[in-house]
């Protein structure tokens, strides 16, 4: 029996400029979590997770989508988060209370470990009404059975041998912007050929190359829709983890 599992799907404000670089503008990451196990630091994005014994710092958003005074801030993918503020931390939890007993304007000290270096992250405690709109959005999925496009603007699953648009996504230059897709969508062909399963989609999807056209059939109460996109250039890093067995 397939395992239940948590996706957090973390951005920051709710859509990405047009006119962004697309490295740049994707701040988007899957990463398998338990409830309560994922806290995503509001001043810089960072999202820091229950890894094991440790907190550690799993997504770093680009500095280009980051408030000004936080775009220095060096906080890495990896760094392990051990004080705040000269207080041992072990849980998600002893983070977020350490973050919400910081007034707005004091200084947040993060003791981190860096490979075998120890060293002292430090910025400003921000006023939330200052800083990015977070959102951090848990979806349920058995394993494997989902499918992230960012570029594309959709999250899929696989349900009773059918691939399924579980969700759109909030990207501003996202392919299907303006096209008659709905969340609850069956995808039921692509260029000609029928998908039953999300790896078959996948198999499809991944031997195109970047502008070459993209043709859903889509099943929506009982209606067929077609609707068609150049495939775009993939934009910024959607990483699956899978959880321990």
């Amino acid at each position: 029996m397939a395992r239940l599992l948590l996706l957090a799907l973390i951005s920051l404000g709710s859509t990405f400029p047009a006119h962004a670089d697309p490295a740049q503008a994707d701040s988007m990451k899957i990463v398998r979590l338990s409830p309560g196990d994922g806290f995503p630091i509001p001043e810089t994005g960072a999202l820091v997770v229950k890894d094991g014994t440790d907190l550690t710092v799993r997504f770093v958003p680009p500095a280009g989508s980051r408030p000004e005074k936080y775009k220095s801030v060096d906080l890495q993918e990896g760094d392990l988060i051990l004080l705040v503020n000269g207080k041992r931390v072990k849980t998600v939890e002893d983070l977020k209370k350490a973050h919400a007993g910081t007034p707005v304007g004091g200084t947040l000290k993060l003791g981190i470990q860096r490979d075998q270096e120890m060293m002292i992250v430090s910025f400003e405690k921000g006023d939330p009404k200052d800083l990015p709109r977070m959102n951090m959005r848990i979806v349920t999925s058995d394993d494997d059975g989902t499918r992230v496009l960012p570029a594309v603007g959709v999250m899929l699953v696989e349900k009773k041998k059918s691939v399924v648009v579980e969700k759109i996504l909030p990207v501003e230059t996202s392919a299907v912007k303006g096209l008659d897709v709905k969340e609850g969508d069956v995808i039921v062909a692509m260029n000609g050929t029928g998908v039953a399963s999300l790896k078959a989609f996948v198999d499809l999807y991944d031997g195109l190359a970047v502008g070459d056209k993209v043709e859903w059939k889509t099943r929506r109460s009982g209606k067929e829709i077609a609707v068609s996109f150049p495939k775009p250039k993939p934009i910024g890093r959607v990483i699956m983890r899978r959880d321990p067995q």
